[in-house]
């Protein structure tokens, strides 16, 4: 990269909008792959080190090691991190191109992989949520839930200027996913209760 990867994660927090324009224009696939893997790695640790001092004490089954147990979930994040990144952004991909957009699904990777860097910031809450009881958790589920928005607006941004969208049709390609994914969870509620309902009025 021109400016270098810290300059580009300072410019993602201070000036996304330029910053993420020219990611998408270099595209830096493999710091952006990096960027992604590390910044949801923290993230999941994070959250799971606030939500596991929540947890009642549970027994681990016969032969198995706790520690062992939370490092293979630990080292199993990057793993499944990049089959998200991945497949989310082929699916970006599929929906800007079936818009008409002009973008390559190396610089919406590329793009993707940098606007997941705020994630990281939701490190220090999580340590407030550990030491801070009640009052730090709530602390850490507010910070978590802002940067959550703020890195979904990044995301936006990205396909914006990857595509050459309006803000609302990059907004449009970001929600399809997620509106084709409530209708089919809907979609097979109902078939469940459909199916359920007349087998327990036979019973």
């Amino acid at each position: 990269m021109k400016e270098g990867v810290l300059a580009a994660l300072s410019g993602v927090i201070i000036h996304p909008v330029q910053t993420l324009r020219a990611i998408t224009k270099e595209k830096p696939w493999v710091w952006g792959i990096i960027v992604y893997l590390v910044s949801s790695w923290v993230s999941f640790t994070a959250s799971f080190l606030t939500g596991w001092r929540s947890l009642p004490e549970v027994s681990m089954p016969s032969g198995l090691n706790l520690s062992a147990f939370l490092a293979g979930v630990v080292l199993s994040v990057p793993i499944f991190s990049l089959v998200g990144l991945l497949v989310f952004s082929g699916i970006y991909h599929l929906i800007a191109r079936l818009l008409k957009g002009e973008g390559s699904f190396v610089s919406l990777l590329s793009g993707l992989g940098f606007a997941s860097f705020p994630t990281i910031l939701t490190a220090p809450f999580a340590l407030l949520g550990v030491a801070g009881g009640l009052f730090g958790s709530f602390v850490y589920n507010l910070a978590a839930f802002a940067v959550s928005i703020w890195v979904l607006v990044l995301n936006i941004i990205v396909i914006r200027e990857n595509y050459a969208f309006s803000t609302g049709k990059a907004v449009l390609t970001f929600f399809i996913p997620v509106i084709l994914l409530f209708v089919l969870a809907v979609t097979m509620i109902l078939l469940a209760i459909l199916i359920a309902v007349p087998a327990l009025r036979s019973l």
